[in-house]
Parts: C-alpha cells; structure tokens; sequence
C-alpha cells in the first residue's frame, strides 16, 4: 500500500533571471515562463559568477557552492554560492520548484 502526502502549494514568481559578473551584477537577464515554475533563456555570457534570482531581487535566489564551476546541469539550492559559468552563448533551462537546471550550448 501507499499514501499521497498533499504538499502546500509551490511560491509563484513573476520574474526568474540570472545576473552576475556578465552584466556586473547589475540589471537581471529575465527568463520567459515556457511551462508553469519552468523558465528558459538563451543569451551570450561571459565567464564568472553567477546565480539565479526571483522578482529582481535577493530574497530568494539560487546558486551552488562559493566559487564552485557550474557544470552543464545540475541542481541549484537556496542561497547558495556563485556558480561559474565559461564564454559563450547558451540555451539555458530553470525550475523554480527543484532548482534543477540545464545549459545547453549553441554552436
């Protein structure tokens, strides 16, 4: 036998965007909702940190460890460090409820 356990219902955001070294952590590079809680972006970065971020703000963002390299996929936690990223133009995929995310290069 098995049970359902009900979850509360996942935080919603109006924005999802990364920011970082790219841009001098200044103005987010906005992701587009494609499905619910998943979000997607294809841009041109240059190598350094950064991290995902809610609504343009800090209260809720996502990273991995201080300094450590990004790979290609992974899964970002709360608050979490910096994430590396190298030169280059990406397809880059987000979702809000498991911090999983994937960077597709372009060629």
């Amino acid at each position: 036998s098995y049970t359902w356990t009900r979850l509360d219902a996942p935080a919603s955001y109006s924005t999802i965007g990364i920011i970082g070294d790219f841009n001098g952590w200044g103005d987010d590079v906005n992701m587009t909702e494609v499905a619910p809680h998943n979000w997607f972006v294809e841009t041109t970065l240059t190598s350094g940190g950064f991290k995902f971020r809610a609504n343009d703000g800090w209260d809720i963002s996502w990273g991995i460890g201080t300094g450590s390299p990004a790979e290609h996929y992974g899964t970002a936690t709360l608050k979490g460090g910096d994430m590396m990223v190298p030169d280059g133009t990406f397809r880059i995929y987000f979702n809000d409820i498991t911090g999983q995310y994937i960077f597709i290069p372009v060629e």
